[in-house]
């Protein structure tokens, strides 16, 4: 049969190794975060930009009531609901990160083009905007959080 030294200097092998593929792992993580962390930065200041260029006001909250982000807005005489003077606001400690922005924005689209105020055409509009600014890499990058997000592909 193997000996106890055999059996030892396997077991240390194993750790060893473990310990190696563990460290590896890690470091692919932190590299994959970092990457995430970066364009989900730049996708927020693109949702900014859109925001800026559409004249819609982004205010940064402590406190929402139950919510994490709103846009206001209001309604015409006939009941149409008009987007051209809302504003965005959003609790502060979403301000640097792009979900609750991209949110908002899907309602002021959804609301300017089919007059929908339900938080599914919210999402719908917010996943659409988020690829077209996004390239098929940075999408590929963010497919998680975009999917569970905006509830799209295989997270719908």
């Amino acid at each position: 049969m193997f000996s106890l030294g055999f059996i030892l200097f396997l077991i240390v092998s194993f750790i060893i190794i473990a310990f190696i593929i563990d460290k590896q792992m890690d470091k692919e993580f932190k590299i994959q975060k970092k990457k995430e962390k970066v364009i989900e930065t730049n996708l927020k200041n693109k949702l900014i930009q859109f925001c800026n260029m559409f004249n819609i006001p982004i205010e940064y909250k402590d406190y929402l009531d139950i919510a994490a982000g709103r846009i206001l807005y209001h309604s015409d005489m006939s009941g149409r609901l008009m987007v051209d003077n809302s504003k965005i606001q959003l609790l502060n400690k979403y301000k640097d990160e792009p979900y609750v922005l991209a949110h908002e924005v899907g309602h002021y689209i959804a609301i300017k083009r089919y007059q929908d105020t339900s938080e599914e055409m919210a999402d719908k509009m917010a996943g659409e905007i988020c690829c077209m600014m996004l390239s098929e890499e940075e999408q590929k990058v963010l497919e998680i959080s975009l999917g569970v997000y905006f509830k799209m592909g295989k997270y719908a």
